[in-house]
């Protein structure tokens, strides 16, 4: 289990070290939704590199049941060309941190995150499918993942 955390972890080191990037781009979008009044897997998290995805599922309780399940898949261009063009598109910038009651009387939360290769982060949640207004093409962009995450 750790020497997977670690190979991803590595895994994203080793692909978003681009002498090419700008100060402020963008490296990598981490996406996941949770309940938490849930059994078996309750949380699904994404994180998207320009080279990779992986996903991990895992549940708050019985993880000898439930061992959390790791996929990874390379991304395909076309797929991170166009969050970038709908996160540009997106108002995500200007949204606080949480917005609505993500995870009330177990409605759910999704989160999406956005991280920056000069370290700078920030990660906004919200109600489960809750509508978002100018986020929404980029989680429709993201949807395909969100499906999976239902």
């Amino acid at each position: 289990m750790m020497k997977k955390v670690l190979f991803i972890s590595c895994l994203f080191a080793i692909t978003s070290c681009k002498t090419s990037l700008k100060q402020d781009d963008i490296i990598q979008i981490n996406y996941g939704t949770s309940f938490g009044n849930c059994r078996g897997y309750c949380v699904h998290n994404t994180s998207i590199t320009k080279e990779w995805t992986v996903k991990m599922d895992k549940t708050w309780a019985d993880s000898i049941r439930n061992p959390t399940k790791y996929d990874s898949t390379k991304t395909e261009r076309s797929f991170w060309d166009t969050l970038m063009a709908k996160y540009e598109q997106s108002n995500f910038s200007q949204l606080g941190e949480k917005i609505g009651c993500p995870d009330c009387t177990d409605r759910g939360a999704e989160w999406l995150e956005i991280v920056r290769n000069n370290g700078l982060k920030k990660k906004i949640t919200f109600d489960y499918y809750a509508d978002m207004g100018k986020l929404n093409p980029l989680l429709d962009a993201i949807d395909p993942l969100r499906k999976e995450n239902r």
